[in-house]
């Protein structure tokens, strides 16, 4: 049997089982909260790429508001199993990078939205708290939990960023907030992807692949790192076994140099007559 990746557990995903939950499925759940809430142009939607795949795309404006500008798309219910920080130590978040549509972004003033450059850098907002509706129909706001990722390669393939419950930053209105309880995993409510322009420093339009978003049980890391180190693999009932160990290319070339100079010593050892072993000085050897 192969050796199997200790791999998180997954939230959110193309092609999950229970509990986890697919994009098909939670895309209905996402809604729009852009800066049009405060009068800005930004906008932003969900829906699905044909691999089944995450896509929240948009228009990211600073213009408006003047340098400011946000476009989010909010999933609006828990996550489908509930994490504590005594068994998980933070999640897994899966993106592609940024498609064509945005490599064509210039620096400068050319820059559609008004912002420096083309969107590369989002936020994970984590909520503890459902929003309380003002009397205007808006939202209360209140202190979001938000982890920054730059996805600034323009290669397709999936990246993968681990951050841990104390890498998400309690803020209110974008505003950091020292103050504030670290994150409680158990009391998230609900939560969020958001473009932001990061004081005009990014604008225009934008598209983001999310691939999944996991939960990394506490220990998993460095159980994975020790297994590793001592050649030990997992199979599928969780039973440990040592699996033969990889040699790199150095020491794989030091082995075979020694055992050629072995090979070499011994059939001169034993083919060579006596006599010719004398005539070159060679007095003493091992009996044959």
């Amino acid at each position: 049997m192969p050796p199997l990746s200790l791999a998180p557990t997954p939230l959110f995903s193309p092609h999950a089982s229970s509990p986890a939950i697919t994009w098909r499925t939670a895309l209905s759940t996402f809604k729009a909260v852009d800066d049009r809430v405060r009068g800005g142009s930004s906008t932003s939607q969900t829906n699905l790429t044909a691999s089944g795949q995450l896509l929240f795309s948009g228009f990211l404006d600073t213009t408006t508001l003047g340098g400011a500008g946000f476009a989010s798309q909010q999933y609006g219910q828990s996550l489908p199993i509930t994490l504590d920080k005594a068994g998980w130590q933070g999640l897994e978040v899966k993106v592609c990078s940024p498609p064509p549509s945005q490599k064509g972004g210039k620096e400068g003033n050319d820059q559609p939205g008004g912002g420096k450059g083309p969107v590369t850098s989002y936020v994970l907002n984590l909520y503890t708290t459902m929003p309380v509706k003002r009397p205007d129909g808006r939202n209360e706001s209140s202190t979001v939990y938000e982890y920054n990722f730059n996805v600034s390669t323009s290669s397709a393939e999936v990246s993968a960023f681990h951050p841990a419950w104390s890498d998400f930053e309690p803020t209110y209105r974008g505003r950091p907030q020292p103050s504030a309880p670290k994150l409680d995993p158990e009391e998230i409510k609900m939560w969020s992807i958001m473009a932001r322009s990061d004081f005009g420093s990014q604008s225009g339009p934008f598209e983001l692949v999310v691939d999944s978003i996991s939960a990394v049980k506490k220990g998993d890391s460095k159980k994975a790192s020790l297994m590793t180190k001592r050649g030990i693999s997992e199979d599928e009932e969780g039973n440990e076994w040592l699996r033969p160990a990889r040699l790199n290319g150095a020491k794989g070339f030091a082995l075979y140099a020694f055992s050629t100079v072995l090979l070499v010593a011994w059939s001169v050892w034993a083919l060579v007559p006596e006599a010719w072993l004398k005539a070159v000085g060679v007095d003493w050897y091992p009996s044959r």
